[in-house]
């Protein structure tokens, strides 16, 4: 579980600069707009930076949201694969034993009569 939380403080961290970004690109499309004149070059540079930042960002974001999945993915073949496992354990464990003379030996298995007298002969 360690790895899971690692990606959502990752992710939340994103989310968080990501929203301060897209902010400041809107205060400042506002900005301009109330203006109504074209922006300088400070501002627009300013403007496509944000941008280019914002979709820094976001590339990087999905790229973390496709490894999470990923490893979702993993976690949950490996359990898959374990609950199979046990499955196929538990019904191994509930078959009855059976000896190379053909009896079946449970846990309170007692020889069959013959068996028994031939058992004490010895």
């Amino acid at each position: 579980m360690d790895r899971i939380a690692e990606f959502k403080a990752q992710a939340n961290k994103m989310n968080k600069t990501l929203k301060k970004t897209y902010q400041k690109i809107l205060s400042l499309k506002r900005l301009l707009q109330k203006r109504g004149n074209k922006p300088s070059a400070p501002e627009q540079k300013k403007l496509s930076v944000l941008t280019r930042k914002y979709l820094d960002i976001e590339a990087a974001r999905l790229e973390l949201q496709k490894e999470f999945h990923a490893e979702k993915c993993r976690r949950l073949s490996a359990y898959t694969a374990g609950q199979w496992k046990l499955k196929l354990l538990q019904q191994q464990a509930s078959r009855p034993k059976r000896r190379l003379d053909g009896d079946d030996v449970g846990v309170d298995a007692q020889p069959s009569a013959p068996k028994k007298r031939k058992l004490l002969s010895c």
